[in-house]
């Protein structure tokens, strides 16, 4: 089994902005070939990852794509004004190494520092900032980067105690980890499998409705991050799930209500396989869940307690992952 600080070093070496998930495919897709009887590509970018069998169809997802920033315009010195690309609040940004995807290096700074700290975070906007590539004039800037081109933040990984990941990429390549361990047991499965890094997820979850249509599925099961409840700020007020206490069965989500036999299935999966696990119900935000279900799956969301999610620091546990991956290869031994 690979080691999951390692792979997630590895993707998030390589992640990219919705819409930009190249090198994390490549990558991903040369860590996979081994374990599938196939693979391919759909219109939108999604690597699907098939294993054969002779059951249901079961897709299971992990979004490879991350929040980040595009250019937006250019001023006459090369100064860089951008916006969000998904959920990236400007005022976290400040002060932030950035990638772009063609490996220019950037640090995103304030416009005014005066009126800039003298705002709430909800008031900073993305006219607020800027980001500084080391360049004096427009046209320098245009042979490094152009409009539309996107960046990721740019931190390392580390590794905390417990065993637990430190990340700014924690959403959603742990998920990615657990379908990439998953497919590493090389289980011959009842069900016929297919393992699907999306795209796009952060700016809809556009890339899930596709691969889903794609592939015909009856059964989606969605692996992604949700917020703990277990840090200053939250204590239990949305979720009691924390960090290294299993992964999550997520009973609803405001992009799905998911099917509760199914779910079933994966709690008695958990009990049998001495897997830790939650259960959780959320009010704001969706998964690739919620698309799957609008080309006729049912579905089921596996989330990964994490901390401080959308953020340059994430926070969640390899032990988690290794359950998620644990749960996903006992799923595809058991007959739906």
């Amino acid at each position: 089994m690979s080691d999951v600080f390692e792979l997630q070093s590895a993707l998030t070496a390589a992640a990219g902005a919705s819409g930009d998930e190249k090198a994390e495919r490549e990558l991903i897709a040369r860590l996979t070939a081994p374990y599938c009887d196939e693979q391919y590509t759909d219109a939108l970018g999604s690597l699907i990852c098939h294993k054969k069998g002779p059951g249901k169809k079961v897709m299971v997802s992990g979004h490879m794509d991350a929040i980040g920033v595009y250019v937006r315009t250019i001023d006459e010195k090369g100064f860089i004004f951008c916006d969000r690309v998904g959920g990236l609040a400007p005022h976290t940004l400040v002060s932030k190494p950035v990638k772009f995807t063609n490996g220019t290096m950037g640090v995103v700074r304030e416009v005014n520092k005066l009126e800039f700290w003298s705002k709430g975070s909800s008031e900073v906007t993305y006219d607020d900032i800027y980001i500084d590539i080391g360049t004096s004039s427009r046209e320098e800037t245009m042979k490094k980067v152009n409009i539309g081109d996107t960046a990721t933040v740019c931190y390392p990984t580390v590794k905390l105690a417990n065993n637990l990941i430190g990340t700014c990429y924690a959403d959603d390549l742990c998920a990615c980890i657990a379908l990439i361990l998953s497919l590493e047991d090389d289980v011959q499965p009842v069900n016929d499998m297919y393992y699907v890094f999306t795209t796009q997820e952060e700016v809809g979850c556009r890339g899930a409705q596709t691969a889903a249509l794609v592939i015909g599925c009856d059964y989606g099961v969605a692996v992604d991050v949700n917020s703990a409840g277990d840090c200053p700020g939250q204590n239990g007020k949305n979720t009691l799930n924390k960090v290294g206490k299993g992964l999550s069965l997520t009973y609803r989500t405001a992009a799905a209500i998911n099917d509760r036999e199914f779910l079933d299935v994966l709690a008695e999966l958990c009990d049998k396989n001495g897997i830790p696990y939650q259960t959780n119900a959320i009010a704001r935000g969706g998964t690739d869940a919620g698309n799957m279900q609008k080309v006729n799956a049912r579905t089921a969301d596996i989330a990964i307690p994490t901390r401080y999610i959308h953020s340059a620091g994430e926070v969640y546990s390899a032990d988690d992952i290794i359950g998620a991956a644990k749960l996903v290869t006992a799923l595809s031994k058991t007959a739906l």
